[in-house]
Protein backbone atom coordinates (compact mmCIF):
# COMPACT_ATOMS: atom_id res chain seq x y z
CA UNK A 1 0.00 0.00 0.00
CA UNK A 2 2.81 2.36 0.94
CA UNK A 3 4.32 1.83 -2.85
CA UNK A 4 0.96 2.86 -4.65
CA UNK A 5 0.86 5.88 -2.29
CA UNK A 6 4.55 6.70 -3.03
CA UNK A 7 3.91 6.35 -6.70
CA UNK A 8 1.05 8.14 -6.27
CA UNK A 9 2.83 11.07 -4.87
CA UNK A 10 5.38 11.21 -7.26
CA UNK A 11 2.59 11.46 -9.99
CA UNK A 12 1.10 13.86 -8.69
CA UNK A 13 3.98 16.25 -7.94
CA UNK A 14 5.16 15.60 -11.88
CA UNK A 15 1.16 17.04 -12.84
CA UNK A 16 1.72 19.75 -10.50
CA UNK A 17 4.83 20.61 -12.15
CA UNK A 18 3.53 20.05 -15.79
CA UNK A 19 0.25 22.31 -14.81
CA UNK A 20 2.55 24.99 -13.81
CA UNK A 21 4.35 24.76 -17.10
CA UNK A 22 1.37 24.87 -19.24
CA UNK A 23 0.36 27.64 -17.16
CA UNK A 24 3.20 29.58 -17.35
CA UNK A 25 3.16 29.17 -21.38
CA UNK A 26 -0.81 30.33 -22.37
CA UNK A 27 -1.69 33.79 -23.04
CA UNK A 28 -3.63 35.89 -20.94
CA UNK A 29 -6.72 38.10 -21.63
CA UNK A 30 -4.45 41.13 -21.31
CA UNK A 31 -1.88 39.29 -24.00
CA UNK A 32 -4.76 38.90 -26.27
CA UNK A 33 -6.11 42.47 -26.18
CA UNK A 34 -2.14 43.84 -26.57
CA UNK A 35 -1.82 41.92 -29.57
CA UNK A 36 -5.09 43.13 -30.69
CA UNK A 37 -3.81 46.53 -30.72
CA UNK A 38 -0.65 45.63 -31.94
CA UNK A 39 -2.33 43.93 -35.61
CA UNK A 40 -4.67 46.88 -35.84
CA UNK A 41 -1.65 49.24 -35.74
CA UNK A 42 0.18 46.78 -38.07
CA UNK A 43 -2.94 47.37 -40.52
CA UNK A 44 -3.00 50.76 -40.24
CA UNK A 45 0.81 50.65 -41.00
CA UNK A 46 0.53 48.37 -44.11
CA UNK A 47 -2.50 50.50 -45.76
CA UNK A 48 -0.58 54.08 -45.67
CA UNK A 49 2.77 51.99 -46.69
CA UNK A 50 0.54 50.64 -49.77
CA UNK A 51 -1.31 53.92 -50.37
CA UNK A 52 2.12 55.88 -50.61
CA UNK A 53 3.26 52.93 -52.66
CA UNK A 54 -0.06 53.24 -55.40
CA UNK A 55 0.63 57.04 -55.58
CA UNK A 56 4.27 56.62 -56.09
CA UNK A 57 3.61 53.90 -58.95
CA UNK A 58 1.00 56.00 -60.55
CA UNK A 59 2.32 59.11 -60.72
CA UNK A 60 5.48 57.34 -62.30
CA UNK A 61 3.06 55.87 -64.81
CA UNK A 62 1.97 59.61 -65.44
CA UNK A 63 5.29 61.31 -65.76
CA UNK A 64 6.63 58.33 -68.08
CA UNK A 65 3.41 58.70 -70.40
CA UNK A 66 3.92 62.69 -70.34
CA UNK A 67 7.30 61.96 -71.29
CA UNK A 68 6.89 59.53 -73.97
CA UNK A 69 3.96 61.87 -75.63
CA UNK A 70 6.47 64.88 -75.67
CA UNK A 71 9.04 62.52 -77.62
CA UNK A 72 6.75 61.18 -79.89
CA UNK A 73 4.97 64.76 -80.50
CA UNK A 74 8.09 65.80 -81.03
CA UNK A 75 9.51 63.54 -83.65
CA UNK A 76 6.14 63.39 -85.30
CA UNK A 77 6.77 67.72 -85.70
CA UNK A 78 9.57 67.24 -88.01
Amino acid sequence: MEIRVKTLEEKVETLVTDVAVIKSNYATNENTSTLGIEVANFKVELHNALKVQTMTIIGSMIVITSVASGVIIKFLAH
